[in-house]
């Protein structure tokens, strides 16, 4: 819960931190979220989250990502966006959809200004690997 209460108070800094930039759209920087969807009765998730998560917590890049737990059971799929945090449940059919009806856990989605652009399950993808989805998404527009 520690990393989440840290990722929520990056993300506000930075949302207010964005608020207070010029207003040309030109130079805005794109919204990147990325979504974890995972339980504690996972036993890979609570790895993902003991381990991995604190090491992405300390990157540059990571720092500049809104990242949301979203908590859902092992066999199910992408829960209601009433499950979502207000802030994110507008981006839960793009999510959905970019699955395709998947279940497992833990699953993750990445979005650009509330498009998404990736999704998978599992922790195939390492560390180095979801923070090169992240720069490459940080240096779109």
């Amino acid at each position: 819960m520690k990393c989440l209460a840290v990722f929520r108070c990056i993300a506000l800094v930075l949302g207010v931190l964005a608020g207070t930039a010029g207003n040309a759209q030109d130079t805005a920087p794109p919204r990147v979220d990325l979504v974890y969807f995972g339980t504690s009765s996972c036993l890979v998730c609570s790895g993902w989250k003991r381990f991995d998560c604190p090491k992405l917590a300390g990157n540059a890049s990571f720092k500049k990502v809104h990242f949301t737990e979203v908590t859902k059971s092992i066999k199910s799929p992408i829960p209601s966006a009433s499950d979502f945090p207000p802030e994110i449940a507008g981006y839960r059919d793009a999510i959905a959809e970019s699955f395709h009806g998947a279940i497992g856990s833990p699953m993750f989605a990445l979005l650009v200004n509330g498009v998404a652009v990736d999704s998978w399950r599992g922790l195939d993808r390492g560390n180095d690997q979801l923070l090169a989805e992240v720069d490459k998404a940080l240096a779109s527009r």
